[in-house]
């Protein structure tokens, strides 16, 4: 009636009263809140990577029986079966994993450009090569490191593979806080994953140099 909704308008809503304002976000705690985001959707990513690799096992199998080729031999024949198979294997499986971000994609500039970039590129090599700078020890090296990131990217979902018992995902190793500091963690820890597949990648570079340091000894 009219004396009810008169009372209603002038007494203090009990609701409203009781309503708690929303807490202002710092921007420490924003970041934090972002990179703990960020983390879950790397997460993700690796899950994905990691089936995508379980799928692709043969593959994978296949390219390490072909580093075994060698052993066999260094013929014509051996040379062309590992040359087109790891071509083709790789090509294969690059195009097929899964990323853990979206790819970019490549602008009509970008495409316009390639080929004059490329071209320099190698006009700079002819007059390095002309001038008598043997620049096969860069390129070596640029190689390898490039090799070394490459193999501690893809350990990752082949080592979860491997182990499936194990947490990697959860796995850290705790490092002295002022590494923590240094690299702006938010906890003195790394992922254990990572650190395992980086190892990875410097024992095969060690590897891999090891005839060439003998070499230089010798």
């Amino acid at each position: 009636n009219f004396f009810t909704s008169l009372m209603e308008n002038f007494l203090p809503n009990n609701n409203e009263s009781n309503k708690v304002e929303p807490a202002i976000e710092t921007e420490e705690q924003k970041q934090k809140r972002l990179r703990a985001e960020r983390l879950a959707e790397i997460e993700i990513g690796e899950v994905r990577r990691q089936q995508r690799v379980s799928e692709d096992k043969l593959g994978y199998l296949f390219l390490f029986a072909l580093q075994l080729l060698p052993l066999l031999g260094t013929d014509r024949i051996e040379s062309l079966i590992y040359f087109f198979g790891v071509a083709v294997t790789t090509v294969y499986l690059g195009g097929r994993q899964e990323v853990v971000d979206a790819p970019e994609k490549i602008s009509k500039n970008n495409a316009l450009y390639a080929p004059i970039g490329a071209s320099l590129a190698i006009g700079g090599l002819y007059l390095l090569l002309k001038a008598g700078i043997d620049i096969t020890s860069f390129y070596a090296i640029m190689v390898t490191l490039f090799g070394a990131l490459a193999i501690s990217d893809i350990g990752v979902p082949i080592l979860r593979n491997v182990f499936p018992n194990l947490d990697f995902a959860n796995a850290e190793v705790p490092v002295p806080q002022m590494v923590a500091d240094k690299l702006d963690l938010d906890k003195p820890a790394l992922p254990l994953d990572g650190l395992v597949t980086l190892g990875l990648g410097v024992l095969c570079t060690a590897v891999y140099w090891a005839p060439v340091a003998g070499g230089m000894e010798g």
